[in-house]
């Protein structure tokens, strides 16, 4: 009886390492960039035209950000501010002061919003393709690494989306979906309109200009797999060209 435990132990041992290999495989594998299934995005067209909050009140919301927020921790600058979840920061945004909920096409819905009691420098944007399943949001902040607050410019724009990897992206040759970006852009063009209007009111100097892109100074990405990149000023894979 002994003999034939002393011999069962090898093979005990050798099956738990392999759970456990596998165990450790299965934590490891990359975060894949999945789209979301359009059945559970379809809600969304049932609040054309009503205000962003009556979304955000609707029980299906919290889901919805769970699907389209990468699970990670960000820094948004602010000075002494450590790093918080992601997905923390959209909500204070997008549950603050709402905007309108805007639908194109009976398929993309954009939802606009800005930090209760805190507008300035906090607008952030979710926007959703129903049918292709794909969400891209953003946010903006203070600059990320600046010691304080300065308020004569709106530092930098926070874009995330868990349908996208960085590497996919390559930032200079594959842009994001056409429709997004032509959406994109007429966010940019609100948010330079917020900018400028704050900015008459304690210096003209700060405005930006209707040639210029955007009125952000620095741009960063986060991916599917809570991965941030850092992108060039105003980059071109988020502007509409023209192009799909």
């Amino acid at each position: 009886m002994m003999n034939e435990l002393r011999q069962a132990q090898p093979f005990r041992l050798a099956l738990w390492l392999q759970i456990i290999s596998l165990c450790v495989l299965a934590l490891l594998q990359p975060v894949s960039a999945q789209q979301i299934p359009s059945a559970k995005l379809k809600w969304l067209l049932s609040y054309e035209g009503k205000s962003e909050n009556q979304v955000v009140l609707d029980s299906r919301f919290r889901t919805l950000l769970n699907m389209a927020v990468p699970a990670t921790q960000i820094e948004l600058g602010g000075g002494t501010r450590s790093a918080e979840p992601l997905k923390s920061a959209v909500f204070e945004r997008i549950a603050g002061v709402p905007g309108e909920v805007r639908i194109r096409d009976g398929r993309y819905v954009t939802l606009t919003a800005c930090m209760a009691h805190a507008c300035v420098g906090t607008h952030a944007f979710l926007w959703i393709d129903t049918v292709g399943g794909v969400v891209i949001g953003g946010l903006e902040h203070d600059l990320f690494g600046a010691e304080t607050h300065n308020f004569s410019h709106r530092e930098s724009l926070l874009i995330y989306s868990k349908q996208f990897r960085s590497g996919d992206l390559d930032f200079h040759g594959r842009k994001l979906p056409a429709a997004f970006r032509r959406d994109f852009n007429d966010w940019i063009a609100y948010a330079r309109v917020e900018h400028n209007r704050w900015m008459a009111n304690v210096s003209r100097r700060y405005q930006v200009g209707s040639e210029e892109p955007s009125p952000y100074m620095q741009f960063r990405f986060v991916d599917a797999r809570g991965q941030v990149a850092v992108l060039p000023p105003d980059p071109e894979f988020l502007f509409d060209d023209g192009k799909s």
